[in-house]
């Protein structure tokens, strides 16, 4: 399956993934959900599948968002209908839902996180009958993310070959002297002491439904958009690693979009929010449509070619042209072992569904939204 983007939701805003299923295994950024530190509390949902976490995190989401505030989706990258956390930063607060492979345990418990428990929600004895049946489909469901992850990890080797081949003929002083000209224009006039701080998030992931995009974040969040053609993946990982040095030291606050293949080092996007200002790359692998940014008044594209000695790397073409297209086959085969656990997944859920008191759970869930309004209230923002 090609990159999508994403049009699950109708609900505008922000989104974006905090878990993606990686060459690394599963890699969790739920650490980024909220910050002790600076007066936000976290609200940590525990339960089972199919209990209702999504569905409390979804109707939280909307009551929050229908009093005139922010919303930023978190969606779960194996099923990307789902969400798997919500944060609302004038609240300073967050809600997760803290189960494998997210797990989240709580550090300062009463003080900073509060959990929620829909595990007193439901019947234990019609759940322990069928433990041979959700012993069954767990280890079916984990064998299938396994499977994945492995696909991934030759994904990712592939693309480390392109690498190698592109990098001894990539131009980092001319990609150096391109990310010093955009921080003189966008940059230089904020007067800032402090260096800004950044955040890391997943604008796309490799999911049960394909490649995922969440064009519409791009939407809510900018008006400027710098595109990165790049075939390779070489100049546009240089370029944003140092455009976000040049926007850090000039004292704003940037969001870094990690690539599901190497989520470690390589940047895939950029957004610096307060300049509502993105840079954002695209590979045979990961699609944008640059028509898909309606609310973009600027559009810049960038051709990675003018970083590359392209008369060094013409012999090459053919290999990585194989390169690409077995890194598309294996990709899609990923992504099928995301699809056929998620359908192993709805079964599992089924059966914690028919053992839910789900009027235990919207009682639960009207608790948790009327908190977090009189939170607002508190704060005065509504």
């Amino acid at each position: 399956m090609k990159q999508n983007e994403h049009t699950l939701s109708k609900i505008s805003g922000q989104h974006f993934f905090l878990g993606a299923n990686t060459s690394s295994g599963f890699v969790s950024k739920f650490d980024q959900l909220a910050d002790p530190k600076s007066g936000w509390i976290l609200f940590v949902i525990k339960g089972g599948p199919g209990t209702g976490k999504s569905s409390l995190i979804r109707k939280a989401a909307a009551a929050v968002e229908a009093s005139g505030l922010a919303v930023e989706y978190i969606h779960c990258s194996s099923d990307a209908d789902s969400l798997d956390g919500a944060i609302f930063p004038q609240l300073k607060c967050a809600v997760a839902d803290g189960t494998p492979p997210h797990v989240i345990e709580p550090k300062y418990p009463g003080a900073y996180e509060s959990v929620i428990f829909l595990n007193n929600c439901w019947d234990e004895k019609k759940l322990i009958p069928q433990l041979s049946d959700i012993i069954c489909l767990s280890e079916e469901i984990s064998a299938h993310h396994q499977r994945c992850c492995r696909y991934l990890s030759i994904a990712t080797m592939l693309q480390n070959e392109v690498y190698q081949l592109i990098s001894p003929h990539t131009l980092s002083h001319k990609i150096d002297r391109y990310a010093k000209g955009i921080a003189v224009r966008l940059f230089s006039k904020s007067g800032r002491i402090s260096p800004g701080k950044n955040t890391f998030r997943f604008l796309s992931a490799v999911t049960n439904q394909g490649r995922l995009f969440f064009s519409e974040t791009i939407n809510t969040l900018c008006n400027e958009l710098y595109f990165i053609d790049d075939p390779w993946g070489v100049s546009s990982k240089l370029l944003l690693t140092r455009i976000r040095s040049l926007a850090l030291a000039h004292g704003y606050n940037t969001i870094t979009c990690s690539c599901p293949l190497s989520p470690y080092d390589k940047p895939d996007h950029l957004i610096i929010p307060e300049l509502h200002l993105a840079f954002l790359s695209g590979t045979p692998h990961h699609k944008i449509k640059s028509s898909s940014f309606h609310t973009v008044d600027k559009l810049h594209i960038i051709h990675a070619e003018r970083f590359t000695e392209m008369e060094m790397i013409r012999h090459k073409r053919q290999r990585i042209s194989f390169i690409s297209k077995m890194t598309e086959r294996i990709l899609t085969d990923a992504e099928e072992q995301l699809a056929h656990a998620k359908l192993l997944h709805d079964k599992l859920e089924t059966i914690y569904t028919g053992a839910m008191d789900f009027s235990a759970v919207q009682t639960k869930t009207d608790l948790f939204i009327e908190k977090l309004l009189q939170r607002a209230k508190e704060m005065k923002l509504i």
